[in-house]
């Protein structure tokens, strides 16, 4: 017996079948989360698991707007719009065709139709929007934990240096009895150079710095002298690695988060996806530039911090103590740079979702 278009006559089983499925894939993805949940919970990660469930949150949020238009599937399809606005603002040049059945057996769509008008959005069109809601969802859960991997990584290789500045091997290396210039010092080395006072040459350095060992050891025992220097004194046994973690952990919480402002930004990236605005020649090189353009800003504080500090003591006692600073950043608000990352990493999520549906229609049309 064929399939029918409707469940009234469509076989019993293969509903349950396909029900089953979803329920299956639904309770797995539910029970990844919740051992995800339970992993940073016996890590004593709070952040970290506040940020788990402001994934959940998020998920369940992208499946409201889904079922939202599941149930305004057939109001929209109501809204009808002339011809000539149709035609406006299409992401391709040229109008695909449309499939024969397109609008065939829809009673509101054939209104339009006879009103000489069409539809505001299709029921292939809304399908095709909760398509990419749902792999916006996909990508955002894959992004999410590809980030926090990334960032583990990196931290991974800072507690080594953590256990090398409290050791007393290195303790005796930097005695504070003993006394040398900035410049001749590891930090002092590699940021004190010619090109230091130059700020052509300086943003031209940092930027290629960027993409090898933008982090090194002598940064971070400068940063983590300065930070334990202007909090706790010179002599604290502070932990400084496990500041980091708990630091990113509340960073990473912000860039999960869908906030009001990320939703207008990924309405002006669905809006400027019309061909009229050349998009294919300017947008998808923004997260790069941006990007770039952070990595580098970036290492040029590390530098001016280094110059900062030989200003204050061109002798110093033992190792080098940097004096951190807001006013180095973009009009001294650091929050931007995050603000920034989340835009970009926003951006490509929403690219890679874009892509499935394309394909969908694409299959649709020509198979």
């Amino acid at each position: 017996m064929a399939l029918g278009e409707s469940l009234s006559s469509t076989p019993t089983w293969s509903v349950a079948i396909v029900t089953t499925v979803l329920v299956i894939l639904s309770l797995l993805i539910e029970h990844s989360l919740h051992i995800l949940t339970h992993f940073v919970d016996r890590r004593k990660r709070k952040s970290l698991k506040q940020a788990v469930c402001q994934i959940k949150a998020e998920l369940r949020n992208l499946g409201f707007i889904s079922l939202l238009l599941t149930m305004a599937q057939q109001p929209i399809s109501k809204i009808c719009i002339s011809v000539s606005m149709a035609d406006t603002f299409l992401p391709c040049k040229e109008k695909p065709p449309l499939p024969t059945t397109s609008f065939d057996n829809v009673e509101n769509a054939n209104t339009c139709v006879k009103k000489g008008k069409l539809p505001l959005m299709s029921s292939d069109g809304t399908q095709q929007l909760q398509v990419l809601i749902f792999m916006l969802a996909i990508f955002h859960v894959v992004s999410s934990l590809l980030t926090l991997g990334l960032g583990e990584i990196k931290t991974k290789k800072w507690r080594k240096w953590e256990e090398e500045a409290r050791s007393l091997e290195y303790q005796l290396s930097n005695d504070p009895r003993r006394f040398k210039l900035a410049k001749q010092t590891s930090f002092g080395r590699r940021h004190m150079q010619f090109w230091s006072n130059h700020g052509s040459l300086l943003w031209i350095v940092c930027f290629v710095r960027q993409f090898k060992n933008s982090v090194s050891r002598a940064d971070y025992f400068a940063l983590r002298n300065g930070y334990i220097d202007a909090h706790l004194g010179p002599k604290s046994a502070y932990n400084f690695h496990k500041f980091l973690r708990r630091s990113l952990d509340k960073d990473f919480k912000g860039l999960v988060t869908i906030s009001p402002a990320i939703w207008t930004a990924v309405n002006l990236f669905i809006f400027f996806n019309a061909h009229v605005f050349n998009n294919h020649y300017w947008l998808p090189f923004i997260p790069l530039v941006v990007l770039l353009a952070i990595g580098t800003k970036l290492e040029v504080i590390i530098t001016k911090l280094c110059l900062k500090g030989n200003k204050r003591r061109v002798i110093v006692s033992g190792d080098v103590y940097v004096n951190p600073d807001d006013e180095l950043f973009w009009f001294g608000r650091p929050r931007w740079l995050l603000h920034a990352i989340h835009i970009i990493l926003t951006q490509v999520i929403i690219c890679w979702a874009a892509n499935e549906p394309s394909r969908i229609e694409y299959m649709s049309v020509h198979v």
